[in-house]
């Protein structure tokens, strides 16, 4: 395979139901919703909380019935399907950030002219910009349509507290990248 561009939906986030996460103690014991994805149970279960799978269509009606005290989101989809409207609380966390890798079979990019796998390149930067600049127009209204209808955006208190509590995932799903690791949490 070969990489050609990667676009991604922008920094994903916790909501809850009835009180705002400031702390990693604010987190501990909540049930949180998840994907089925053993290194976002992982995650859930390192900070505390309670990883709790549920399936998306029904993720609304959980927070309401009190199945579950909260879930994650990037902010567009957050606003967008609603939740605010049964758990008003958005911190801005930036636990995990979702790229999409845009492939081409290696055999298929061999088989194109330079020229023709230049163009592919030129235009997947092209698409990098647009999907970079698009993601934070639609977080930007997002809070702002998010600020409008009441919600409390919060932000953590001590973000150095929920990288330490990675310390056993990164090394559980990350091993082989533990270098890197260190690398991404010190850049600023």
């Amino acid at each position: 395979m070969v990489g050609l561009f990667y676009m991604d939906e922008g920094a994903r986030n916790f909501f809850t139901v009835k009180a705002p996460v400031t702390k990693l103690s604010d987190i501990k014991g909540l049930k949180i919703r998840v994907q089925s994805s053993a290194l976002m149970l992982d995650t859930i279960a390192a900070l505390g909380a309670n990883p709790t799978p549920i399936d998306y269509a029904e993720l609304y009606t959980s927070l309401q019935t009190g199945v579950v005290d909260g879930a994650e989101n990037p902010p567009a989809s957050y606003y967008s399907n609603k939740f605010y409207e049964v758990a008003p609380y958005y911190v801005l966390d930036g636990h995990t950030f979702s790229p999409s890798v845009v492939l081409c079979s290696e055999i298929t990019w061999n088989k194109l002219s330079k020229e023709d796998q230049q163009i592919l390149l030129e235009a997947g930067k092209l698409t990098e910009e647009y999907n970079r600049n698009a993601i934070e127009a639609a977080d930007q209204k997002a809070y702002a349509d998010l600020k409008a209808a009441g919600v409390t955006i919060t932000e953590l208190e001590d973000p150095e507290a929920w990288q330490e509590a990675m310390a056993p995932v990164y090394k559980k799903h990350g091993a082989r990248f533990l270098d890197l690791i260190e690398q991404v949490k010190n850049i600023k």
